[in-house]
């Protein structure tokens, strides 16, 4: 099935004819200004790039956009779980507690993984693969109806990034039938790892988008901050634009019960699973848009914050240096933000 995010890419690129722009869902129509832009689609879901204040010619562009689709390639052959010989799959069929070898990408994304399992208590934790299956979210297909008590009590039992170990010879797991899903920490990966090769291939002012997940340097067209806008967390609703946040270095990426979603008899189930309970994380957050140093730390940070809730979320962020975020929550209908103590000073319009 396809999801809403990709629906909405095959939209844009409809319109690029009519009207020659690519159009971020996360953020206002590009300023003016100079600008050259390329997307595509990548992990079930669409990307943009823009590179502001140039005009790169076509030839350019066409080299610049194959070296994106390539890295987007090579990181979905090491993350993927929904391609069967990725490393990921071939690690989760993996029957063995020697170490498994894994990439450099691969090492780097499990090393932040594991910094960020212990400092989130668990909260953030790339070992639900089992409970994501189990739920419908994963590569498996999706049930009827949600998952009995104890199914849900047995894929409980194989999960916990403490029961693994990353040795200098690769990656060991306690029991054979663990396994790991990387779709909380990869897109931010591969949105940092895009920005980082354009930075590097010289071009100073860059905006990298996956899915919602960005990667930014530098200045936007018009030579201000990449105005980037968060969206009413409405399920159903038109894709207002909420917060207008301008940012010049680092990430953002938000985790919410709006995007990843099935409706059936029994209610309403999302995708953001509590890993103390295996069930979708229950309160009255909706969203949670995090800004970070990096793609990658907001990614799995916005998720593990999301499953926390926003008492002890914005306490978590407040004693951290370097993290912001701001939590939207459902209240009688109506939506109240709650923002960490240095939010504001990226908060360019308030709508």
């Amino acid at each position: 099935m396809i999801s809403r995010e990709h629906k909405r890419f095959l939209t844009v690129l409809g319109l690029l004819a009519l009207l020659g722009v690519i159009i971020s869902f996360l953020k206002p129509p590009v300023d003016s200004g100079t600008a050259t832009t390329f997307g595509g689609q990548t992990m079930g879901t669409y990307y943009i790039v823009t590179l502001a204040g140039v005009d790169v010619p076509d030839e350019e562009t066409d080299r610049l956009h194959r070296l994106v689709e390539a890295e987007l390639r090579d990181i979905n052959q090491a993350m993927s779980t929904y391609i069967p010989d990725s490393e990921i799959s071939r690690f989760n069929r993996f029957r063995e507690t020697t170490p498994f070898p894994i990439s450099p990408a691969f090492r780097t994304v499990m090393e932040r993984a594991f910094d960020l399992y212990e400092d989130l208590d668990g909260y953030f934790d790339p070992t639900l693969s089992p409970l994501i299956n189990l739920w419908g979210f994963g590569h498996t297909g999706t049930p009827e109806e949600d998952p009995p008590f104890v199914e849900i009590t047995l894929a409980l039992d194989r999960v916990g990034l403490h029961r693994m170990q990353l040795t200098d010879e690769g990656l060991v797991k306690d029991s054979p039938d663990m396994e790991l899903n990387l779709s909380a920490i990869a897109k931010g990966f591969a949105a940092d790892q895009v920005a980082d090769l354009l930075f590097n291939e010289g071009f100073v002012n860059v905006f990298v988008e996956i899915g919602g997940d960005l990667a930014v340097r530098g200045k936007n067209p018009a030579g201000g901050p990449w105005r980037i806008g968060i969206q009413v967390p409405e399920r159903d609703g038109p894709e207002d634009i909420l917060m207008v946040i301008g940012l010049e270095a680092g990430g953002m990426a938000t985790s919410g019960d709006y995007r990843i979603f099935r409706e059936h008899p029994e209610g309403f189930s999302h995708h953001i699973l509590n890993p103390r309970t295996g069930r979708p994380a229950v309160s009255t957050l909706t969203s949670v848009t995090v800004i970070a140093k990096d793609c990658m730390t907001a990614d799995a940070i916005s998720t593990g914050l999301f499953v926390m809730g926003t008492e002890a979320g914005l306490d978590w962020v407040n004693r951290r240096q370097g993290v912001e975020a701001l939590f939207i929550d459902r209240v009688d209908g109506e939506f109240v933000r709650s923002a960490s103590d240095g939010f504001d000073r990226f908060v360019l319009e308030s709508l």
